[in-house]
């Protein structure tokens, strides 16, 4: 595997640290933190650049809330200063994490994304008769800090960029040398390359004649379930002992007819359909929005864009009967 260095000058100049803060910055330019640091532009981004190349950086404290995704979670946002070098940081090495993945690998990469991931899980459920979809338990939580420096010292060779690296593994533990923070691109960039080699094993050495992995989540199909099953004992041991990871329940092989969970979906052959959490999870984010701005919390712009969001991951599926019931619905609610 080749590694890379004489990375960090390119990472610290202000051309590539003021792309970090548009990146950064899109879509958040009227909170506060952001039109402060517009205020004072070239200092700051002068003084990142300082501070990246003398190596004095340190990272800030996070601020924590919980959302409902549709389960609770706890996200932890890092300070708008520091969210511009995770950019900076990523500009530059994340489309080198992204030259060993593989083409079932759908996070955090351009072109893919959760929609492509789904319309691939789709197209292999058409051709294969079984399925074995897995997750692991607290996956954030669980990363481990030391087998990760170990992957980011087989990519890279840059001493100044593995010491930042660390840096920002090291200012977030939800146990002694464990954990990423939910929230924050360089651990979106972390969590997905940790399970890297989980895909080249599949891929190559089972070798798995249809996959789709997006993060945590990931599908293996095959037209004989035991071979699945065997397969399971083989994954469930390498995250054991080469990512101290646990698979979440007790999975098991099924036909593609019942369909398969995935991303907010459930895959049929041929089809899409939206999950029952997802439909929940759209009515109640419709009306939130809609009250938002009703209350003069969120403006017609932002409403839209939120909208569009909305509408993008739904329009995915079948269920344009269900959208059109519910968006009649919403009418009556907010207009009776």
């Amino acid at each position: 595997m080749k590694r890379y260095r004489d990375l960090m000058p390119r990472i610290a100049t202000r051309e590539n640290v003021g792309l970090g803060f548009h990146k950064a910055a899109l879509g958040k330019r009227c909170l506060p933190t952001v039109r402060h640091f517009m205020a004072n532009f070239d200092f700051e981004i002068n003084r990142i650049v300082r501070e990246l190349t003398d190596g004095s950086w340190q990272p800030g404290a996070y601020e924590r809330f919980q959302v409902r995704d549709p389960k609770v979670r706890l996200i932890h946002a890092a300070p708008f200063r520091d969210r511009v070098v995770h950019h900076a940081i990523m500009n530059v090495c994340g489309p080198l994490f992204e030259r060993g993945a593989v083409d079932q690998s759908f996070a955090c990469r351009l072109g893919r994304g959760n929609l492509a991931a789904v319309h691939h899980a789709a197209r292999c459920a058409k051709s294969r008769q079984f399925f074995l979809k897995l997750d692991i338990r607290k996956y954030f939580d669980s990363v481990h800090h030391e087998t990760l420096r170990g992957l980011f010292l087989r990519r890279f060779k840059d001493g100044r960029l593995l010491d930042l690296l660390d840096r920002v593994l090291t200012s977030f533990e939800t146990a002694p040398g464990r954990g990423l923070p939910i929230g924050t691109l360089t651990s979106q960039y972390f969590a997905n390359h940790y399970l890297d080699g989980m895909d080249h094993r599949l891929m190559e050495f089972l070798p798995c004649p249809a996959y789709a992995r997006y993060m945590d989540d990931f599908v293996l199909w095959h037209d004989d379930e035991k071979v699945l099953d065997e397969w399971l004992e083989e994954i469930r041991a390498w995250l054991g002992k080469e990512r101290q990871l646990v698979l979440k329940g007790a999975p098991q092989p099924a036909p593609c007819r019942e369909g398969i969970p995935f991303l907010g979906y459930r895959v049929l052959p041929g089809r899409i359909l939206l999950g029952r959490r997802a439909r929940r999870r759209f009515r109640e984010q419709l009306l939130s929005h809609e009250a938002a701005h009703a209350a003069g919390r969120m403006t017609g712009a932002q409403l839209q864009r939120c909208m569009d969001a909305l509408l993008a991951f739904v329009q995915v599926a079948d269920c344009q009967k269900w959208l059109h019931r519910t968006l009649i619905k919403r009418t009556a609610i907010l207009h009776p």
